[in-house]
């Protein structure tokens, strides 16, 4: 099973529904709330409707996200930093139509890890979990849906945010799978 959860906590963004494009490309940028992915076994974040906040930057988690599902149509290799955490990473390993996910923790900082994704293996990371395994049309799939309908909400909360640059970044990330 490989399922993404958000949640978009509209206290914890200012008040974006009224929001010009302007004001948010220089004042708000990303939106907020909650965030959560469950792979199997692995839990990442959370995601709770009883509770009024988040802090997780939903708009990167999305990039980062079909960033990788991208490297994975064309790698059988992606590992990524999971946002708010010094040193954790997903790695995510394809053989054949199925993805072998694992945390990792990095042990040692390279130049290569400058970025928050890398698609070619590198000896700086040490396990944290074991792998789980999931298809691979599982993983895009759930990611391209999950866009989608962070898309959808956006437009339903102000359609003047499809056109900021972060919406505009992951709608065409999201095209490109």
């Amino acid at each position: 099973m490989f399922k993404i959860n958000y949640r978009i906590v509209l206290e914890e963004n200012e008040d974006i529904s009224t929001m010009d494009i302007k004001s948010f490309n220089e004042q708000v940028y990303d939106i907020y709330g909650q965030f959560e992915i469950v792979i199997n076994e692995l839990h990442e974040g959370y995601v709770d409707d009883c509770l009024p906040f988040g802090i997780e930057i939903i708009t990167f988690w999305l990039r980062l996200l079909n960033q990788a599902a991208i490297a994975l149509q064309k790698k059988s290799y992606v590992a990524f930093w999971i946002p708010e955490t010094d040193s954790f990473w997903i790695e995510m390993t394809c053989k054949e139509n199925t993805v072998l996910v694992r945390i990792v923790e990095l042990i040692k900082y390279s130049d290569v890890l400058k970025c928050h994704i890398i698609s070619e293996h590198h000896e700086v990371f040490k396990n944290k979990t074991e792998f789980t395994s999931v298809s691979k049309e599982e993983v895009i799939n759930e990611i391209k849906r999950v866009t989608q309908t962070f898309i959808k909400d956006i437009e339903m909360i102000n359609d003047n945010l499809l056109s900021s640059e972060v919406i505009n970044e992951i709608i065409e990330l999201n095209k490109q799978m």
